[in-house]
């Protein structure tokens, strides 16, 4: 996840750094609900990631086979 956070994309970091730090809060103030928050936003992160993943994928190869 903090691979993604260092990548050049506009907006495509609020969701990794929003589950860093949820994950951060929830470690400091012993608070097991802000890690759980973490943990669903990393997954929810992992998510998206994929299927911007895929997408790009599919794109080129729609592109490749079109022409």
């Amino acid at each position: 996840i903090a691979c993604v956070l260092v990548l050049p994309i506009p907006f495509a970091n609020l969701i990794p750094a929003l589950a860093i730090a949820a994950f951060a809060v929830g470690l400091a103030r012993k608070d097991g609900l802000f890690v759980l928050t973490g943990y669903a936003l990393i997954i929810a992160a992992a998510l998206v990631i994929a299927l911007g993943v895929h997408g790009i994928a599919a794109a080129f190869s729609h592109l490749r086979t079109m022409y």
